[in-house]
């Protein structure tokens, strides 16, 4: 039987370097294979290199916002599940985000029990 490459499943976009370490590590604990992005560009070229189920996208982000991030994920990979994350909890970008298919929306600081089950929610299809 060939051994597939394993590749993420998750990527994590935020620019606080931060907060991709905290959730690299936490996902990682939860056997989850992640790979992060500082830069919208980068992601988007990560995007188009490999597998990723599921973007945890920041929606302030100094070289594209999170929203235009949502929308180009969409165009490269359109079966990418997608979770917003901020640190605002504007509901009219949450609400916008959600109608642009964004799966979930989770404010910061993180609730790490409804982090988890979101993001195992979107790997984990149920049978």
């Amino acid at each position: 039987m060939k051994e597939e490459k394993e590749t993420p499943s998750v990527i994590v976009i935020d620019d606080d370097p931060h907060i991709l370490s905290l959730l690299e590590i936490y996902l990682s604990k939860k056997g989850v294979k992640t790979v992060t992005s500082i830069s919208a560009k980068d992601a988007i070229r990560i995007m188009r290199t490999s597998h990723i189920k599921l973007a945890l996208v920041d929606i302030c982000m100094p070289d594209m916002n999170g929203v235009e991030l949502l929308q180009q994920i969409q165009k490269i990979t359109p079966s990418t599940h997608v979770i917003m994350i901020t640190g605002l909890g504007d509901m009219e970008v949450a609400k916008k985000c959600m109608q642009l298919g964004a799966k979930d929306f989770i404010t910061k600081p993180f609730d790490f029990e409804y982090l988890e089950t979101s993001v195992l929610a979107e790997l984990i299809p149920l049978s």
